[in-house]
């Protein structure tokens, strides 16, 4: 977020973050994708002046206690791979978002890990974390 986010995401989203404050959870992964995290199933329409997601991501550390997601969605079909993705800054209080089971883990029993379920969520255009399309780069740079 520091790298693509705006001055107000910053204000808003990663000092209360940074400091300990709230706590923040990172939807790439999804059931049945494998390693191939460009093939996401994951969806973000634009509505307006909404973006609207629906999917699911899997395995997800800190999905139970996290007051906000970054959550990876295919926006553009028509590109290819990775550059169809984007990155969205969801809160996870916001409506159709809500959590699958926690998982019953062997061990690193600290954090909590479950599936993000996205049915409908809206957030607002300015939820994009860095330019459309750039949402690899989000996660690897």
């Amino acid at each position: 977020m520091e790298k693509y986010g705006t001055h107000e995401q910053k204000e808003q989203y990663l000092t209360p973050f940074a400091s300990g404050e709230k706590l923040g959870c990172f939807g790439l992964s999804e059931p049945g994708n494998g390693s191939d995290a460009g093939a996401a199933a994951t969806v973000a329409t634009k509505e307006g002046s909404e973006w609207v997601l629906t999917g699911t991501k899997a395995w997800i550390t800190n999905a139970h206690d996290a007051d906000c997601a970054v959550v990876f969605a295919t926006t553009d079909r028509s590109l290819p791979g990775s550059k169809a993705i984007s990155a969205f800054i969801v809160p996870t209080n916001t409506p159709g978002f809500s959590l699958g089971a926690k998982e019953d883990k062997l061990g690193i029993r600290g954090s909590s890990t479950g599936n993000l379920i996205l049915d409908g969520v809206r957030v607002p255009n300015d939820a994009m974390l860095g330019p459309e399309g750039s949402g690899f780069k989000v996660v690897y740079k």
